[in-house]
């Protein structure tokens, strides 16, 4: 158990789980979901980092969208998981994707591009705008399972 500061850092600051200014700055930037290419575009940034996650274990993942008739949707894969560690508390962290920004993407003219051509911004921008997200975490290291909530990308307490 280490603490946080030391954790190395790849795609997302391990340091905090919420970056409120990040958060602001893409709900100014990309108002709401038509302007940021609507809800395909949100829809292919989880995807990508469903995929990206699978990848990582060096296998496909499956993923299942469900359009519901009222305009909901849902997106869930397989359970290939976003990487979780302990706290020098011994507490589980799970990787601050949600509220906090993805380095890669930062600069969004270096950004690769989606399928619907704009570029990708990171799992971070699509809650702020709208969006609410509910999430589990089975961690078979941790031999627990974590349930969260993001509410415009704010992380609501465990369920």
């Amino acid at each position: 158990m280490t603490d946080r500061s030391s954790w190395t850092v790849t795609t997302h600051d391990w340091r905090t789980d919420l970056d409120v200014e990040h958060l602001a700055e893409v709900r100014d930037r990309l108002g709401d979901t038509e302007a940021a290419g609507g809800r395909r575009h949100l829809i292919l940034e989880i995807l990508a980092y469903a995929n990206e996650e699978a990848e990582s274990q060096g296998r496909a993942g499956t993923v299942i969208i469900t359009v519901f008739p009222h305009g909901r949707v849902r997106v869930a894969d397989d359970g290939r998981g976003t990487d979780t560690r302990r706290d020098s508390r011994g507490r589980v962290i799970r990787k601050p994707v949600m509220a906090t920004a993805d380095l890669r993407f930062r600069a969004e003219a270096t950004a690769p591009l989606l399928p619907d051509g704009l570029p990708r911004g990171g799992m971070s921008t699509v809650p702020p705008i709208g969006v609410d997200l509910a999430g589990q975490v089975d961690s078979e290291t941790y031999g627990s399972s974590l349930h969260y909530r993001w509410e415009r990308g704010c992380p609501l307490v465990v369920i």
